[in-house]
């Protein structure tokens, strides 16, 4: 009788359910993206969000069928990079808009964070389980 362990589930299933949330989940990333530049008006900050979204969303599909250390290190260097760049966007543009791409800046770091969370653990699935 099944407790319903993933440890239980043969490699093959688990490589498999990987590569369906990846497909799933890089395509709510690239619709986040594009809703960010649509209700932004095409804001900068939000086009640096929304870009490096799309480049996660790739990663993810990338990992599932080519695990690596240097898929997950790629999309934690991608994310990194989205961050710093939209905080220096951010506190560009402070001065005209009293601080609200600040406050955008911090829910946002935390999405494009997920984003390479979620690429690391697609592909540690896929990697360690023989995928």
């Amino acid at each position: 009788m099944s407790t319903g362990h993933l440890r239980e589930l043969p490699p093959e299933t688990r490589a498999r359910r990987a590569r369906i949330f990846a497909y799933v989940t890089a395509a709510l990333f690239v619709v986040g993206a594009v809703g960010f530049v649509a209700i932004s008006g095409g804001s900068p900050l939000f086009v640096v969000a929304a870009a490096t979204m799309i480049v996660l969303a790739a990663l993810m599909v990338v990992a599932v069928h080519r695990a690596s250390p240097a898929t997950r290190a790629t999309a934690l260097a991608v994310a990194a990079l989205g961050v710093v760049v939209g905080f220096v966007v951010a506190f560009a543009t402070s001065s005209t808009d009293s601080g609200s791409s600040l406050m955008s800046m911090i829910g946002v770091a935390p999405v494009l964070l997920i984003g390479a969370f979620l690429v690391h653990l697609l592909s540690r699935a896929v990697e360690v389980h023989g995928g």
